[in-house]
């Protein structure tokens, strides 16, 4: 009897040590990062349209947790889609609100997998200039970056006022009133 008891202890200890080696790491998956700087409003409620005028931003290949589609409800009748995610270096948690009509043929699934990446910020950048990373850095578009450096800093453009990425000129918002042409 004492040998069937001793065997069942070792047994339960080693699926238990078993049980936490492999569900007890806290990445489940690859490591997830900003694909480009994203601005900080009060309240930690942002839209897709991404606007410039926050304070701070979260910098472009920051890594993040958890990031997925949820409901939002103001009351039990009002509710909307949004992208929620939070920081990994201190799990502040953001919500992010997307305007269908100013993504015109984008879902919030689509943003939400364009926000993130499986690139931290050198893999992200690789191939851009010194001036280009520092700019992404920063949060400023410099004279002379390319487009994926203009992406990386400000994200995309709204697809309601810059259809198409192949254009010349693509219009950003800072706010709500004001507008930013990038060349």
């Amino acid at each position: 009897m004492r040998q069937i008891l001793k065997i069942t202890s070792i047994i339960i200890m080693v699926l238990f040590a078993v049980h936490f080696q492999t569900n007890g790491n806290a990445s489940s998956g690859p490591k997830l990062y900003t694909a480009y700087n994203i601005w900080e409003w009060s309240g930690f409620n942002m839209k897709c349209i991404n606007y410039k005028g926050g304070r701070s931003m979260i910098p472009a290949g920051t890594e993040i947790l958890d990031p997925k589609v949820t409901d939002y409800c103001t009351n039990p009748t009002d509710c909307t889609k949004v992208i929620r995610f939070k920081l990994a270096s201190n799990k502040k948690k953001y919500k992010i609100f997307f305007t269908p009509a100013y993504h015109p043929g984008k879902t919030i699934k689509d943003y939400k997998n364009n926000m993130f990446t499986a690139k931290n910020f050198e893999e992200l950048t690789a191939g851009l200039t010194q001036q280009e990373k520092t700019a992404i850095k920063t949060g400023v578009i410099q004279n002379g970056m390319s487009k994926r450096g203009v992406l990386i800093c400000y994200g995309p453009p709204p697809e309601h006022a810059t259809p198409n990425l192949k254009g010349s000129v693509w219009l950003y918002w800072k706010n709500k009133r004001q507008t930013e042409r990038i060349l």
